[in-house]
């Protein structure tokens, strides 16, 4: 099936997913999407805009805000290109195919 839940537009890596108040990763359950957005599939991997995520730190948010974070801190920008459907590292390119 086809997951209908909004995605974020930029979806953290891995090596990204971290707490943004104390930094604790997901690797140990400290950082993690505490409840998944009601509209997404069961197992859908992609971040979702209405993900809850928690940390054992108190942090809260969701998953919409947390892109943003992370995407501001590692210098991705929104492509003016593709309005918007791609990001751009810094001053390169957009490197997303028009399809």
């Amino acid at each position: 099936m086809t997951c209908t839940a909004k995605h974020t537009k930029y979806q953290v890596p891995n090596d990204q997913w971290r707490c943004p108040k104390c930094g604790a990763g997901a690797e140990l359950g400290l950082f993690c999407i505490w409840d998944a957005d009601e509209t997404s599939e069961e197992y859908c991997e992609l971040l979702h805009d209405g993900d809850f995520l928690q940390c054992d730190c108190g942090y809260q948010t969701h998953g919409a805000q947390f892109s943003k974070l992370a995407r501001k801190k590692a210098g991705v920008a929104t492509c003016p290109t593709c309005k918007g459907k791609g990001v751009i590292q810094g001053d390169q390119s957009c490197t997303r195919s028009e399809t």
